[in-house]
């Protein structure tokens, strides 16, 4: 899956990092990530991974996700989708995908990390209305992934408002956004910017938010911000999951939807 700018990533799995479901432990783990980058958003990447329960594997679920912010250093580069070490099994010769203009197929490609996934051939894409369902069929393997179908809503288009980069001394920071999403969609802002003396992004602010249209950055968390006065951008993504579960799988879908702002405020 494509990211944007060393964002972090909340829609990822983790152990002990996201809320988990309550269903009882699996033996096959699915899970499955579109992404609309934000260079062609009309078009969509995909990737699906699967492997052996390592145990205690939480899904993101952007029902419940956090609403919180917090300053943080910013380190470029991408996220793990899933734990190191997991053991990675086959779900069938490819994968189809059906948007709502185009019909695919992921193929089985290992990278150099050992990482084994199904993507579109040759780094390709999709044509897909953002907000509009994605479906993906897995025929299974035999010892592997079983059979199973998945359906879910993709991430849909939003803009963000306005940024404030002189906000005064401990005062608080709005950021808004619009449209707002629903109870299914969550956010994720990372504005990142230069402390004095450094010659490239190397702070944050990391937002995990309900998708409201509207939050509200304590002062004290804004102030590296405020005070920075070198380089300055924001990325940010909408995201929406999907589960799904079958006697021995569970079956995840994440779909993000990415907007970057370089012109401030």
């Amino acid at each position: 899956m494509q990211r944007i700018r060393g964002l972090s990533v909340v829609g990822v799995l983790a152990l002990g990092a996201c809320l988990h479901t309550d269903e009882p432990t699996r033996r096959e783990i699915g899970y499955i990530s579109v992404n609309a980058p934000s260079v062609s958003q009309s078009q969509v990447t995909a990737q699906a991974l699967f492997f052996k329960d390592p145990g205690g594997l939480q899904f993101p679920n952007s029902r419940f996700a956090p609403d919180s912010c917090e300053a943080r250093a910013f380190i470029p580069g991408s996220t793990a989708l899933v734990p190191v070490g997991v053991q990675y099994i086959s779900a069938g010769d490819s994968v189809g995908m059906q948007t709502d203009s185009a019909t695919g197929f992921l193929k089985a490609a290992t990278a150099g990390d050992g990482t084994t996934s199904y993507v579109l051939p040759n780094g390709g894409s999709l044509p897909l209305t953002p907000g509009a369902p994605v479906t993906f069929t897995i025929p299974g393997a035999p010892d592997g992934f079983p059979a199973a179908t998945i359906a879910g809503k993709t991430a849909e288009p939003y803009e963000l408002g306005p940024i404030d980069t002189l906000p005064g001394t401990d005062t608080a920071l709005v950021v808004t956004w619009s449209p707002a999403g629903d109870d299914s969609s969550a956010i994720v802002l990372s504005l990142q910017y230069a402390t004095s003396g450094a010659s490239d992004l190397n702070e944050q602010i990391f937002c995990a938010l309900r998708d409201d249209g509207l939050d509200t950055i304590p002062g004290p968390i804004a102030n590296g911000w405020r005070k920075s006065a070198g380089l300055r951008h924001v990325d940010s993504y909408r995201w929406r999951s999907t589960l799904g579960a079958g006697q021995t799988e569970l079956l995840g879908l994440v779909a993000q939807y990415n907007v970057s702002k370089s012109t401030l405020p």
